[in-house]
């Protein structure tokens, strides 16, 4: 039986500790506390208080005591309010919820949830955004068996969100959807079990970091922990700094830790993006490509300026997998436990600098002695590289080494190879030499 919320005409006050309202569960009842006012409203549907506190006020906090509230409806959340729980033993439960928010959001300003669990079956979005939105702060919530934590619509933008100290366990589809973000903080927040992907992001001025994010895109292919994308904006001004990432435990070699893509659409950008400092690592040697750099085919420069710098990768497919993309930066990176190779795609890509990584050496140089016995006319040099050189200089340093000779390499070595044997001598043939993949 429906009680029906409704207003109390007799004196009662609760104690609100300076909330605008207090809400409750008594047995199977829901009740309201206003401030200075009492009781105000009660009912069996906790969705039915909880939005009639919130369309009461112009402005304030509305906060939910321990216990168990589950929702008939979603709930609109309007401008200046915050909704905000005891702890997350405060659990608002929507089970059988479909593709569909459990809090919703559109064309709001100023407002918050904090502090509370949101848990389902498998479905439901624990927050789904509409139109344009400003100044969005989502904090200590526990995301548990939803289809989606936080799931942005196709229109509109969020103007400056805080996405932190959150945790979300067992998502049915990705955890974080996001299609226009202008001003974003995303950070301090462990995700796990994700079928599709864990932060899936597009906008400008986005900071995310510090998160912690492990088995994501466990069942579907091409999907990452953090894919950054341009579908319907360009995506720039972005660094994805000192995220801890475990990929899946699967052994193909397309599930990714952090995508930064252009495939989208041919005509927006993906440029000015960091990638620094986030310790990736698979289950295997074939786990996947822990960063994987993609321009759009008919448009391979529409990703550029990009950096991949100090990045500890242990166990992938790729350390670094590129294809298009132009103006990148790779470097100090460490590559362990790597089955095709440290950086993969550098012939497909403009203006790329590889330098100084650990496990995959780029480049190399040096000065390098031989004594001639008169009769050998081939001398090598081991370059140290990853692979053949696609760049050398070969100097003669003595007067012996001028005489004519080709200069090759292969995945060892660089090759010198005299017409004519050199004369014998000590020391008498120097090199200084320089090679780049």
């Amino acid at each position: 039986m429906a009680y029906g919320f409704h207003v109390h005409s007799k004196e009662y006050v609760a104690d609100v500790r300076g909330f605008s309202f207090v809400i409750e569960k008594d047995g199977d009842v829901y009740k309201a506390y206003k401030s200075g006012k009492g009781l105000t409203f009660e009912d069996d549907d906790a969705s039915e208080v909880i939005q009639s506190a919130i369309n009461s006020i112009e402005s304030g906090i509305v906060f939910l005591k321990t216990g168990t509230y589950t929702l008939g409806s979603a709930i609109t959340l309007n401008s200046n309010v915050y909704l905000v729980g005891e702890g997350w033993k405060t659990v608002i439960s929507a089970l059988d919820w479909g593709a569909n928010p459990i809090f919703k959001m559109s064309g709001v300003e100023n407002v918050g949830i904090e502090n509370l669990s949101i848990i389902g079956n498998g479905s439901g979005f624990g927050i789904g955004i509409e139109g344009d939105n400003y100044d969005i702060l989502i904090r200590r919530v526990y995301f548990k068996d939803l289809h989606r934590a936080l799931s942005q619509g196709t229109t509109g933008t969020i103007y400056r969100l805080v996405f932190e100290g959150n945790v979300g366990i067992g998502f049915t589809s990705l955890a974080f959807l996001a299609y226009r973000l202008d001003g974003a903080e995303i950070s301090r927040n462990y995700l796990k079990d994700g079928r599709s992907d864990g932060f899936y992001i597009s906008g400008s001025y986005i900071k995310v970091s510090k998160n912690i994010l492990k088995n994501f895109a466990y069942d579907v292919a091409n999907r990452s922990a953090i894919f950054i994308h341009n579908q319907y904006v360009n995506s720039h001004t972005i660094c994805i700094e000192g995220n801890t990432i475990e990929l899946p435990n699967v052994t193909t070699n397309d599930r990714h830790g952090i995508v930064i893509s252009g495939e989208a659409s041919s005509a927006n950008e993906v440029y000015n993006i960091v990638v620094k400092g986030n310790p990736i690592k698979g289950i295997t040697d074939s786990a996947g490509n822990a960063i994987y750099l993609h321009a759009h085919p008919d448009n391979p420069d529409n990703v550029h300026h990009i950096s991949v710098i100090g990045n500890p990768i242990d166990g992938a497919t790729r350390g670094v997998c590129i294809y298009g993309c132009n103006n990148v930066t790779i470097a100090h990176n460490v590559f362990r436990r790597i089955s095709v190779e440290g950086i993969y795609g550098l012939n497909r890509t403009n203006n790329v600098i590889a330098f100084r990584n650990l496990g995959y050496v780029t480049e190399n140089s040096g000065v390098a002695t031989f004594s001639g016995d008169g009769s050998t006319t081939e001398f090598k040099i081991e370059h140290g590289l990853a692979k053949a050189p696609s760049k050398y200089v070969v100097s003669p340093l003595t007067p012996d080494a001028h005489a004519d000779k080709t200069i090759s390499a292969d995945d060892t070595y660089i090759i010198i190879t005299f017409s004519t044997a050199p004369p014998s001598g000590t020391d008498n043939l120097k090199f200084s030499w320089w090679a780049e993949v």
